[in-house]
C-alpha cells in the first residue's frame, strides 16, 4: 500500500477535524453534557466549543492552502500532533469515567493514523527530517497534554 500524497494529507487535517467535531456535537454528540457531568467547573457553552472547533477547521484549511517550506510543514505536523493528543485526552477521559466520551472514536481512529502517515510522507518526500519531526511532535504533544485535565474528573 502506498502513502497518500502530501496534498491529500494536508486536506485530510481539516476533514478529520470536521468529522471529529461532528462526533462531539452532531452524531452522536453530547460533548457539552458529558463535560457537565464529568467536569462541571470547566464547562463552557456549546457556542464556545463549536466556535473554537470551527476556528480549528479554518486553520486546517489555511494550512492546506498555504503550506510550503520547512516551517510550513512543521506547523502542519505540529497541529496534527496536537490533535492526536486531543484524541488521546478523550480516550483517557472515557477510561476515567468508565463511559464513552464524545470525540473518542474519531480522535484516535483519525488523528493518530494521520500523524503516522504525515511523518512517513514528510520523510519520504524530503520535506522534513527525523530531528525536526521529533521536536515538532514533542512540542505538539506537550501542548496537547495541557488539555488532559479539561476532560478529567471533578
Amino acid at each position: 500500500m502506498s502513502l497518500p500524497s502530501i496534498q491529500h494529507l494536508l486536506w485530510a487535517l481539516p476533514v478529520c477535524l470536521a468529522v471529529h467535531v461532528t462526533e462531539e456535537f452532531g452524531y452522536p454528540g453530547g460533548f457539552v453534557s458529558w463535560m457537565q457531568r464529568h467536569n462541571a467547573r470547566r464547562v463552557k457553552g456549546t457556542r464556545y466549543y463549536v466556535s473554537l472547533n470551527a476556528g480549528g477547521i479554518l486553520a486546517g484549511c489555511l494550512l492546506a492552502l498555504t503550506v510550503s517550506g520547512a516551517i510550513g510543514f512543521a506547523a502542519f505536523f505540529w497541529y496534527v500532533a496536537f490533535l492526536a493528543t486531543n484524541g488521546l485526552s478523550h480516550v483517557i477521559a472515557a477510561a476515567h469515567a468508565k463511559r464513552y466520551c464524545p470525540g473518542s472514536v474519531t480522535g484516535v481512529l483519525l488523528f493518530w493514523p494521520l500523524l503516522i502517515a504525515s511523518a512517513m510522507r514528510l520523510l519520504a518526500d524530503g520535506l522534513s527530517n527525523w530531528p525536526t519531526l521529533a521536536l515538532t511532535a514533542a512540542s505538539g504533544l506537550a501542548v496537547g497534554l495541557l488539555f488532559l485535565p479539561v476532560h478529567g474528573r471533578r
